[in-house]
């Protein structure tokens, strides 16, 4: 098993949909779509209505309208119904579940920072043209913590300037938030996130 959290959970999420799920009867494009949506819908989920607020649960309503902006923004035609055919397949055959109270939630709380990461580390080199922004809207919150740690995990050694920037601005923010951060960092980048930490005397 890989040693950081969030690469056992992306193997576990590649291996449920690649294996466990084969004989699903979807089509390969259909199928295809699914890694983007469950990160678009996991991100908007983590942002929440107000800055500090999760939402673990949402509307279908709402859900299809997420999935809606991302296929538009994928340029899908028919944006609209893909999205509620999608969410359909996504709910029998993936990781989302709907509750008693017929709101639609991923299976684990853990399975959503996951995805939310995904695609927040796709982000980060957008985020960075701001880091003031960045500071202030994902560090500054408790909530963007796990998904932040699951991000730095995920990063492989190439991104070093970003991690290590990231947590330099953690350790700006609070002491504890950025010991939590270089402790996430991947084998290659360890020694020099840990070094940050000993010269804060933690």
């Amino acid at each position: 098993l890989p040693e950081k959290l969030g690469l056992v959970v992306r193997a576990f999420t590649q291996r449920y949909d690649r294996q466990l799920k084969e004989d699903a009867a979807v089509t390969p494009e259909s199928r295809a779509l699914w890694p983007g949506l469950l990160e678009c819908l996991a991100l908007e989920m983590v942002k929440g209505d107000a800055p500090t607020e999760i939402l673990v649960a949402v509307s279908q309503q709402r859900a299809e309208e997420i999935l809606t902006a991302e296929l538009q923004e994928r340029k899908v035609a028919g944006a609209q119904q893909a999205a509620s055919a999608r969410l359909t397949e996504l709910l029998k055959h993936h990781l989302l579940q709907r509750r008693a109270d017929d709101q639609i939630e991923f299976r684990h709380q853990l399975i959503q920072e996951y995805y939310a990461a995904e695609r927040l580390k796709r982000c980060l080199p957008d985020l960075f043209v701001d880091k003031e922004a960045l500071k202030k809207e994902y560090l500054n919150y408790l909530k963007w913590t796990e998904p932040l740690k699951l991000v730095l995990e995920l990063m492989d050694e190439t991104s070093s300037e970003q991690v290590l920037g990231l947590v330099d601005m953690a350790f700006a923010i609070d002491l504890q938030l950025g010991a939590k951060l270089a402790g996430s960092v991947v084998a290659g980048q360890q020694s020099e996130a840990v070094g940050k930490v000993k010269s804060f005397g933690l």
